[in-house]
Parts: C-alpha cells; sequence; structure tokens
C-alpha cells in the first residue's frame, strides 16, 4: 500500500492493525497513523484481513454531487457477502469518522474482478486498487496476467523499499 500511495498523489493509507484494537477511539488512532486523514488525501485505500482472506477498499472522499456522499469502493476477491458486509461495518465504524465523513459515504461492490483459486487474493486486492487508482478498465485477459502482476508487485516493494532505505542512510544535515 506503501507503494501504491508513492505512485500517486492525493491517496493516503489506512493502517490494517486498526482491526487489532477494542476501543474506537485506539482504532481510529492507529487506522489514522500513516496520515490518511491529511485533507490533501482525495482517496484513501485500507485492507483488511477477514479470517484467512484480504479485502480491500478505497474511500474516494470527493462528495458525490446526486447523492451528497463520498463513495468507498469495496473489493473482495471471493465477492461474498459476508466480507462485504464486515468492510461496511469497519470502514462504517472507524474510517468515517477518521475521515470527517460521518453518514457521508455510500457503498459500491467492485464486481469486476473475481478471484479463481484460493491464494492469490493478495495479488487480486493490489491490481484492483490499482486498477482503481489509474481508472484503468477491467479486461478478462488479465486473470492469465496473474504470476506477472505478482512479480511485479515483487518488483516494486523491492524498489520502494530501497528506495526507503537510501533514503533513511542520508546524512543529517543542520539548517
Amino acid at each position: 500500500m506503501m507503494v501504491l500511495r508513492s505512485q500517486h498523489q492525493g491517496v493516503g493509507i489506512i493502517n490494517p492493525s486498526y482491526q487489532e484494537f477494542a476501543l474506537p477511539d485506539q482504532r481510529r488512532c492507529i487506522a489514522g497513523g500513516y496520515g490518511a486523514a491529511n485533507q490533501t488525501n482525495d482517496r484513501v485505500t485500507g485492507i483488511l484481513r477477514i479470517q484467512n482472506h484480504w479485502v480491500a477498499y478505497l474511500v474516494n472522499r470527493n462528495i458525490n454531487s446526486t447523492t451528497n456522499k463520498a463513495t468507498c469502493f469495496m473489493f473482495g476477491p471471493m465477492q461474498s457477502e459476508w466480507n462485504y458486509a464486515i468492510i461496511v461495518k469497519s470502514v462504517g465504524g472507524v474510517i468515517e469518522e477518521l475521515l470527517e465523513l460521518m453518514d457521508a459515504v455510500g457503498y459500491s461492490k467492485v464486481k469486476w474482478c473475481r478471484q479463481q483459486d484460493g491464494s492469490s487474493c493478495g495479488v487480486w486486492w493490489i491490481a484492483a486498487l490499482e486498477m482503481m487508482l489509474n481508472n484503468a478498465p477491467w479486461d478478462e485477459c488479465i486473470y492469465r496476467l496473474q504470476p506477472y502482476l505478482r512479480m511485479g508487485f515483487y518488483h516494486k516493494a523491492i524498489a520502494f523499499v530501497e528506495k526507503e532505505a537510501a533514503i533513511m542512510q542520508l546524512p543529517v544535515t543542520n539548517l
């Protein structure tokens, strides 16, 4: 998710470990730990682990003039109604308040991609978020590209970590 944030201006990320905390104030504090609530973020992405499965969401903070609501695009690679209900509950209970969008979010299911095996949910949520952030269209042939997507995501992650490591080793200068 940090790679996606680094590649797209105005994109914030939710710290997924907020799920592990019980108190609402703790959840909001942890969820916003990576600066997701910054007003310069037009879009905010997040992921949730539900049992042994990953799901993702993207909140477009821009208010739709027709609905007077922001939109939360939900993506569950297995297209499970149970998982979508958990996303709505989690975003509605924590993220809406963090983003100052209480009761002002409409929810939309992303249905154009469905996981076809039992182990690739991580690849598909990254691909879905990346496609949504780039306004890229889905095509069924993308299913055949799964191994290449996985390798491409590894490459991006490694390059990101190397870049961050190089930045951290820069000498501190006094201004």
